[in-house]
């Protein structure tokens, strides 16, 4: 998907593409539940996600940053 899509993506200002390893994917894939309140914060390549009881933090990979 990157591969078709990054030149496209690099022609929109201001904005991020990341992505989530399979190891990571899985971590939030298991945080999950059907109904819930999530809080996401972003910062220095981690996402630190946070419901009601508990939180979660996942590594990013930076496919593109604003230039």
């Amino acid at each position: 998907w990157w591969q078709q899509n990054q030149n496209k993506s690099q022609q929109i200002a201001n904005h991020s593409v990341w992505y989530l390893d399979e190891e990571q994917l899985a971590k939030v894939s298991a945080f999950a539940d059907r109904t819930m309140t999530l809080q996401a914060t972003i910062q220095h390549g981690i996402i630190c996600l946070t419901d009601d009881k508990k939180n979660l933090e996942v590594n990013l990979t930076v496919w593109q940053q604003p230039s």
